[in-house]
């Protein structure tokens, strides 16, 4: 479940159209000794300053606030490359392209359920402050049960601020989210007292391969790179490009030809910085996941917040 922007300087002008009108000296009086003057040359105007880019605020106090809609699963003709418009330079890369979506496809429809342990790492922007780092590790479980998708992840996070290679601040809380299939449960507890909440079900299973390529292509343009290998495993490399203005120049994505799954992505800003970072390990496809873990009860005095909205 991956975080640029362009600046122009502008500069005053004259109206177009608009000439400013220029002083001449009065002409000599005839026989008078004109004193040659070499041609004025303009001083040279002064760079603007380079831009400066406000120091951003330390991270936010989280809070149990309903995850935004997650991408529509769709049929495995939808997920066709040929409804993205891959930045493929020959018809050769675009033919390589589907046929990895297709062999992609034929493992995902053979998954049922997965467990997997997700690491993730979102980096803030240097500056006067410091620099941030939130990272958070995470249990994982999802499987089917008819037409529902359960899912349970168990994550523990930490926020550090560094500077000049010191940490000055750190701070950790959990946070539990469960779906059972008809709504979708949250519990954040450590940074103050334990709060709940209870939302619509995702449309999506968050982790699984399919689920990582639909948000892909959802706004990106996709092409296939050189294939490579992640922690021992051969892996599929994609990478998308956002097809309008994205504060994000590029994701890159690592698919397991084993079994589909991401095991990596990264996000990159429009300078080349990465700005966060996902990685699964320990993944396991299919395993025996009982129904009783994807069950949410508070803790004894925590009301639940009800932020479910009306279908459609």
């Amino acid at each position: 479940m991956g975080v640029a922007l362009s600046f122009a300087i502008a500069l005053s002008v004259l109206p177009s159209g608009c000439k400013r009108k220029t002083e001449q000296p009065p002409p000599a009086p005839p026989g008078a000794e004109v004193e040659k003057k070499e041609p004025s040359v303009a001083e040279p105007r002064p760079a603007p300053p380079e831009e400066r880019t406000a120091p951003s605020a330390p991270a936010p106090t989280p809070e149990p606030v309903e995850r935004p809609a997650e991408p529509t699963v769709v049929t495995p003709a939808e997920v066709s490359p040929a409804a993205v418009s891959a930045e493929a330079p020959t018809k050769e890369d675009a033919a390589r392209l589907a046929a990895v979506v297709k062999d992609l496809e034929e493992k995902w429809s053979k998954t049922h359920s997965v467990s997997a342990r997700v690491i993730t790492e979102l980096f803030s922007a240097r500056n006067p402050i410091g620099e941030g780092l939130t990272r958070g590790v995470a249990e994982f479980f999802y499987r089917r049960d008819g037409d529902k998708l359960l899912i349970r992840r168990d994550s523990k996070y930490t926020i550090t601020m560094s500077r000049d290679g010191q940490e000055v601040d750190r701070k950790e809380y959990t946070e539990l989210t469960v779906c059972d299939g008809m709504h979708t449960y949250g519990l954040t507890a450590g940074l103050d007292a334990p709060r709940a909440y209870k939302s619509n079900p995702p449309k999506s299973a968050w982790h699984d391969g399919r689920s990582v390529y639909l948000a892909m292509t959802s706004e990106d343009n996709v092409t296939l790179l050189e294939d490579a290998e992640f922690d021992g495993e051969p892996v599929f490399v994609m990478e998308g490009k956002p097809r309008g203005e994205s504060f994000r120049m590029k994701q890159v994505i690592y698919f397991s030809k084993n079994t589909g799954a991401a095991r990596k992505a990264e996000y990159f800003d429009w300078s080349g910085r990465i700005t966060s970072r996902m990685v699964m390990e320990d993944v396991k496809i299919n395993p025996e996941i009982p129904l009783e873990r994807f069950r949410f009860e508070a803790p004894d005095g925590v009301p639940i917040k009800d932020l479910t909205r009306p279908p459609g």
